[in-house]
């Protein structure tokens, strides 16, 4: 009887520790949205996983003609291959329109920060200055990568020269009124520079992707 009570309290205990953790707050557990001034301070966007609080799945901009495939891309939110922190990173390579017949102009893919399709966040309102983020890897001089919210003026253009093999904190200030609603994703891309014929692309490791206040 006393070894089930403890097992009891223990397992209390855990829970207890666990949804006070500033990163996993708990109403990404209980699934009922939070209030906003209540989210942490970092967020962490991608930390070995994606915590984005909306769907866990990246999505490809099937809308846009000039979006490659998949089969001329991937994207692993799972690599072990020298992680800034933790034990894993992002992922994301694309081949470019050198073997792609298709006019292709750049891959992309959003991360869904929101639980449903439509629905909007006031991102303001939480107070998160920058969106910061590590970052690595090799860029054809023709091509770029690029991290954005759509809909709003937060972004940040990566060239060849800004990247090498060694980790970097880009830093992307926010200047989001409280009022401001976005009905946003995490937006990442890479592609081919105005002007340029054709780009054999590149690749990117990210880590650490969070907003901070």
């Amino acid at each position: 009887m006393k070894s089930k009570f403890y097992l009891l309290i223990l397992c209390l205990f855990c829970l207890v520790s666990f949804v006070s953790c500033d990163r996993y707050p708990i109403e990404a557990i209980v699934e009922i949205p939070g209030r906003i001034d209540s989210w942490p301070n970092p967020w962490y966007i991608y930390d070995d996983q994606i915590n984005t609080r909306g769907n866990m799945e990246p999505y490809r901009w099937v809308d846009d003609q000039l979006c490659a495939s998949w089969n001329y891309a991937k994207v692993d939110f799972s690599c072990t291959s020298g992680a800034k922190s933790g034990h894993k990173c992002m992922y994301f390579t694309w081949i470019g329109d050198s073997t792609d017949t298709s006019g292709a102009t750049y891959f992309g893919f959003g991360l869904m920060a929101r639980e449903v399709l439509g629905e909007k966040i006031a991102l303001g309102k939480a107070g998160y200055n920058n969106l910061t983020f590590y970052i690595k890897g090799s860029l054809n001089s023709d091509c770029a990568f690029v991290i954005e919210i759509p809909g709003t003026s937060v972004s940040r253009t990566i060239y060849s020269t800004d990247i090498s093999s060694e980790w970097r904190e880009i830093v992307v200030p926010m200047s989001l009124a409280s009022s401001t609603e976005v009905e946003y994703d995490i937006a990442f891309a890479l592609k081919k520079l105005d002007g340029a014929d054709k780009t054999n692309g590149g690749t990117v490791y990210l880590d650490d992707i969070r907003f901070v206040k």
